[in-house]
């Protein structure tokens, strides 16, 4: 964290960096404000879709990062990291942290759950 935002000089992000799809994908930027400072993240996720047992569409997930876009509508074809397999049940949210240069820990906080039918057209992911 706290990397400048990714110019031509500077080399990409990662994908095991803050705001990587684990193991996956590497943000577009590092958006990051900076260790020890809050930050915001809205995120779009689409379940993978199931049909009698059987995978039929993957995931996918488009994430603002303090209002900068770092993933666009990305294709999950499977599972992030040491998380529980993929399957049609509902699974829990899982949040990571790890340690930073800061002297505090890493804290989570006003973190919500809506269902896409329930948003509006403003909380689509055309806007964050």
């Amino acid at each position: 964290p706290g990397r400048a935002v990714k110019t031509t000089q500077q080399e990409p992000p990662k994908f095991n960096e803050a705001g990587g799809i684990y193991r996956l994908r590497a943000p577009d930027v590092n958006a990051s404000t900076g260790a020890g400072e809050w930050q915001t993240y809205h995120v779009w996720y689409t379940a993978p879709r199931w049909e009698e047992g059987r995978k039929i569409a993957d995931a996918r997930m488009t994430v603002y990062w303090n209002d900068v876009l770092i993933h666009d509508d990305v294709v999950l074809s499977s599972k992030t990291g040491a998380s529980i397999e993929e399957g049609p049940d509902p699974k829990r949210l899982l949040l990571q942290d790890h340690a930073s240069s800061t002297k505090d820990q890493v804290r989570f906080r006003n973190i919500w759950h809506v269902p896409a039918a329930d948003l509006t057209p403003e909380q689509h992911p055309t806007t964050p």
